[in-house]
């Protein structure tokens, strides 16, 4: 088994998080051990992909993922591939599914329970917090899962909501399973380790590095029929969740704001664009009255101590005052021949590579010679900021 799971790390590290190849090759090949033990020719002929993915998929040394595999055993961590009854059906459909997960804990039933992404800004107002601990403690009362990935602020409130409900809670990390991101919730991530879930695709010694949450997002929809958007302004990390969410086809939540307070501008944008609002758990719950272990009618009592809970584990995170914004947001303008300000080189770099009038699909874009890693997240961080757009059938064009 530990000789097969070493194919299945050598794909991951050969082609990096968030590849759509794995897949493909899956498809075409039949089995990890075709894929492993297939030439050069066979690779460029069966399955279109660059050639820097090519060389990568060449080098058959094993050495590295034997070492993971190791590491795992002997520090308890399992290692989770699509080939698993376990691996969630709901996360194989996804664009770049994971290929392996790496986990502690006790793996739910993520296909016959009621699986909510919960998310929000690290900013964390009075407001959003009361709000997210209160919904997040009902949901999983209700028997729901609560999916988020143990960052400050929102993520760790409605973990903590979930596990004082004595519900089931999943983590889904940016980071290798061995690192705590962010360092002050040492205590919660142990929590989760007994109580609940945690999880990762990357893969153990990788740190917690900016490019990496935006995709581990697509994961945190991707596990869920549906995502909760407490608080979030333009730029918050969690629209990119929601935007997952959508692409897949799942349902998406947001809880209103106060008018012209930032940390509520993106949640506000999520319900003028579609997104469902929710004032109280039961707002969601009655649409999947089928997964709940309770009715949506038979109130829950919330506990009287709990805001001070939520408050006590939180202490060492300040909320952010209510901050208010009477400008109108600027419209994006920009000069015939001119490439806009404040982009990473790679961002810049893709977006010269995309027209108005000529869309290119992702496989396209991953000729330039980018890991998948990088385009998605430059790709993303490009949308956020509103300079292109993605199409149906997965191509990108500019804005």
């Amino acid at each position: 088994m530990s000789d097969e799971l070493a194919l299945w790390v050598w794909l991951s590290l050969a082609l990096g998080p968030a590849s759509t190849v794995p897949s493909r090759l899956l498809h075409e090949f039949g089995s990890i051990k075709a894929v492993y033990g297939a030439s050069e020719e066979e690779y460029d002929s069966v399955c279109k992909i660059s050639k820097k993915s090519i060389i990568r998929l060449c080098d058959k040394n094993l050495e590295n993922a034997q070492a993971v595999v190791a590491w795992c055993e002997e520090h308890k961590v399992g290692i989770l591939t699509p080939v698993d009854i376990r691996y969630p059906d709901r996360l194989r459909v996804i664009k770049a599914a994971p290929i392996v997960l790496y986990y502690i804990g006790t793996i739910p039933d993520f296909d016959g329970k009621l699986c909510i992404s919960s998310v929000g800004t690290r900013n964390i107002s009075e407001y959003g917090r009361i709000n997210a601990y209160k919904i997040s403690y009902e949901f999983a009362k209700s028997g729901a899962v609560i999916v988020s990935g143990l960052a400050a602020g929102i993520d760790s409130v409605c973990h903590r909501g979930a596990l004082d409900a004595l519900g089931k809670t999943v983590a889904v990390l940016g980071c290798g399973i061995d690192h705590v991101y962010p360092k002050f919730n040492r205590a919660l991530m142990k929590e989760i380790a007994r109580k609940g879930l945690l999880i990762s695709e990357y893969p153990p010694g990788t740190k917690p590095i900016g490019k990496n949450f935006p995709l581990r997002n697509r994961i945190i929809s991707g596990l869920c029929q549906a995502t909760v958007v407490y608080e979030a302004d333009r730029a918050s990390g969690s629209l990119i969740t929601a935007r997952y969410a959508r692409e897949e086809g799942r349902k998406l939540y947001a809880l209103p704001g106060m008018v012209g307070e930032l940390n509520s501008l993106g949640t506000n944008d999520l319900i003028r664009s579609g997104a469902k609002m929710i004032v109280s758990a039961d707002d969601l719950l009655s649409d999947y009255e089928e997964y709940l272990e309770r009715k949506p009618s038979e109130k829950i009592k919330s506990p009287n101590n709990i805001k001070n809970k939520e408050k006590t584990y939180l202490s060492e995170i300040k909320p952010a005052p209510v901050r208010k914004s009477n400008k109108k947001p600027a419209e994006k303008k920009e000069e015939i021949g001119s490439d806009p300000e404040g982009l990473t080189e790679i961002e810049l770099s893709v977006y010269k590579m995309l027209k108005r009038a000529k869309p290119k699909s992702f496989d396209e874009l991953s000729e330039s010679g980018y890991g998948a890693s990088e385009l998605l997240t430059a790709l993303t961080m490009l949308e956020i900021k509103g300079l292109i757009i993605s199409l149906p059938g997965g191509a990108y064009s500019r804005s």
